[in-house]
């Protein structure tokens, strides 16, 4: 974004932009979790979507960072792979400003 457009932002559309961008950058990680998982156990995107019980688009939007996969859907999806979802906290050096 450019400066100029933040700076004419008002404060209420300055906290919705921040919003969405941090639910892209969310969706953006659980599609990395998502792909690396299915990735390093080997499985295609049908194979995973099998385990599932689902089609292989699903597991295609979910690597895209489509949709918004609750906790519970990505453990599904994690466990599906033979793995454990881990979630952490730490702090964020990254926020937009």
């Amino acid at each position: 974004m450019r400066k100029r457009l933040w700076d004419e932002m008002d404060q209420s559309q300055r906290a919705e932009y921040l919003d969405e961008y941090r639910a892209q950058v969310a969706a953006g990680k659980a599609a990395d979790v998502v792909y690396r998982a299915r990735h390093e156990a080997g499985l295609t995107q049908e194979e995973l979507a099998r385990r599932l019980g689902k089609k292989q688009t699903y597991v295609s939007a979910l690597e895209r960072g489509r949709g918004n996969p609750t906790v519970a859907t990505l453990e599904k999806v994690i466990a599906a792979t033979g793995n454990q979802l881990t979630l952490g906290v730490g702090t964020n050096t990254d926020e937009a400003a």
